[in-house]
């Protein structure tokens, strides 16, 4: 399993990744659902480059995995006054489709704390001369240029 980044992701591994995350004294978890295969709808998988797509069902369906982490989580902080906020990206993951977004939010509400229901926040600079976006990550900075300016970040 990966995150949308293609990083390694914590499913199957919930119980160790919370304990980690509550030693390391993590104050936010936003888990994602990029990477994620089940017997609950494989079609949705069908557009995907066939390289990327998901192969490993590890679970039988979204919301068992966000209960697994829920727990997981809830486990790891419970002789600790120090919680880590659950943001779930399960809601954000149904774009326009308002019906499937609400019955989502329905059983992800008492997971969690902070629940994504749109796009992921991208930073752009704005030209004001030329009126573009850019991204201002792939510029030709050096390594020692990461102060050279703020940008701001919104939805798009």
């Amino acid at each position: 399993m990966r995150t949308c980044q293609y990083f390694p992701a914590s499913a199957t591994h919930e119980t160790q990744d919370a304990t980690a995350f509550a030693k390391w004294g993590i104050d936010l978890l936003k888990y994602d659902n990029c990477d994620y295969a089940s017997n609950e709808k494989p079609e949705d998988y069908k557009y995907w480059p066939e390289k990327e797509r998901p192969t490993l069902v590890v679970t039988s369906s979204k919301k068992e995995l966000f209960e697994t982490m829920a727990a997981a989580l809830a486990t790891a902080t419970k002789d600790s006054n120090r919680k880590i906020l659950f943001l779930e990206s399960a809601p954000a993951a149904h774009g326009s489709n308002v019906d499937a977004k609400y019955t989502t939010m329905d059983w992800v509400r008492p997971l969690g704390q902070i629940w994504r229901v749109g796009g992921d926040i991208k930073n752009y600079k704005y030209d004001a001369v030329s009126k573009t976006l850019s991204n201002p990550w792939l510029s030709d900075a050096g390594a020692s240029d990461y102060d050279k300016g703020v940008y701001p970040s919104f939805y798009i």
